[in-house]
């Protein structure tokens, strides 16, 4: 069984659970599973995106894995920028390698948690380039600060360009 079919089906079931009163409009109209599905797992995700980076985060700082073509392999970088396309739907795979770490850029509305042993994933389509500050949002040591990092959106020509540049000199933190 597939994994949006898993999500379809617990979602029936937690329609078939709804408990609604039919003139009160301010009583809980879900069933007790709308508690437990994430959001995440009822989004369509047939239109596949068309960038996927994954992100560890660590104590302290993000690694971002981009992919290389070229290569056909995933290029991992250690920086202070993650760097999107605008434009297009990007599938943001987060993970971390020690403790738990939330990540999120409040300018675009992005928030998610890397934790350790699961795959957190968000996708974003950017509609303006520009530069947006993002950072962890729990202190997770000595080093919290070095958790703040800054999101560049740039428009497709500009990020091929920067894509061909700095994914060859890359190094693995």
């Amino acid at each position: 069984m597939s994994f949006k079919a898993i999500a379809v089906a617990l979602a029936a079931l937690s329609c078939a659970a709804s408990a609604t009163v039919a003139e009160d409009r301010t009583a809980f109209e879900g069933g007790p599973l709308d508690l437990l599905v994430p959001d995440v797992l009822l989004q369509d995700h047939a239109t596949p995106a068309d960038l996927a980076i994954a992100i560890v985060g660590y104590q302290y700082g993000w690694r971002y894995d981009y992919p290389d073509p070229a290569r056909g392999a995933a290029v991992r970088c250690r920086a202070d920028a993650l760097v999107l396309p605008q434009g297009k739907v990007v599938e943001l795979t987060l993970t971390a390698d020690d403790v738990i770490h939330e990540w999120r850029v409040p300018a675009l509305g992005l928030q998610s948690n890397a934790i350790p042993g699961l795959l957190n994933i968000v996708r974003v389509e950017a509609g303006k380039a520009g530069a947006f500050d993002g950072g962890a949002t729990s202190l997770s040591g000595d080093g919290y600060r070095q958790m703040a990092f800054e999101l560049r959106v740039l428009a497709p020509e500009a990020y091929e360009a920067w894509r061909q540049a700095a994914l060859t000199p890359c190094r693995t933190p």
